[in-house]
């Protein structure tokens, strides 16, 4: 999580971002409605970027959970929150993001 906050290249948090994706999608039970905690409790209280990159970060584990879909049971409280990410995005790449 701190990688995030750091003033690192762009291309090092977007990598860290996917392997946090990666590391999302090997979860399941409780541990998966952590994840989901864990992910949106940071975006209710990052900064624009970093709320870009934990973005990107859902993104990918969803993507990656596509086949075995452990988080079927989490994604009615997966798309109210991204609805109210949608909500108060501000900025344009967040935005971008978020519609992915």
């Amino acid at each position: 999580q701190n990688v995030l906050f750091e003033r690192i290249s762009k291309e090092l948090k977007q990598e860290v971002a996917g392997c946090i994706g990666l590391l999302g999608s090997s979860l399941s039970g409780q541990d998966i409605h952590g994840f989901f905690e864990w992910v949106f409790s940071n975006v209710n209280s990052a900064e624009t970027d970093v709320k870009v990159f934990l973005s990107m970060a859902l993104l990918e584990m969803l993507k990656q959970d596509e086949v075995p879909q452990r988080a079927r049971d989490h994604i009615a409280n997966v798309m109210a929150n991204v609805h109210q990410m949608l909500e108060a995005a501000v900025a344009p790449n967040l935005l971008t993001v978020i519609l992915d």
